[in-house]
């Protein structure tokens, strides 16, 4: 589910991302897809904790993962009157990421092993 791939201006493949994880899928794929674009290397966008609102519906409520430094959000987000849960939100995301050669991660809340073999340069779709 939500599964990203990304190409530049020349129109060549230079992201692929995406997780496990049922409904958060899309919080995780969303935040790590922004840390990247915004130049952290790929696994430190993927151990980044995590935020959800997967499971809000209309209830408003905001997970947060506890032990990752994103539980500190939980004072100024119920200060805006979002009930909040802090625990584990354990991703399997995994992206592929070209700055002159591919780098990969997979989250290291999970197996956290990534192999690149015989791609030489991003690919034209």
């Amino acid at each position: 589910m939500a599964p990203i791939i990304g190409t530049n201006s020349q129109n060549k493949i230079v992201i692929i991302g995406g997780s496990a994880g049922g409904g958060e899928i899309v919080d995780y794929v969303a935040q790590a897809l922004l840390q990247i674009l915004s130049g952290a290397p790929p696994l430190a966008a993927l151990d980044a904790g995590h935020v959800s609102t997967a499971r809000s519906h209309s209830s408003g409520l905001v997970e947060l993962e506890m032990g990752r430094g994103i539980a500190e959000l939980a004072e100024p987000l119920m200060a805006r009157g979002h009930p909040i849960r802090i625990g584990a939100l354990q991703s399997g995301i995994g992206f592929l990421v070209w700055k002159d050669r591919w780098l990969g991660a997979a989250d290291p809340r999970r197996d956290g092993n990534v192999f690149i073999g015989q791609i030489s340069g991003p690919q034209s779709r």
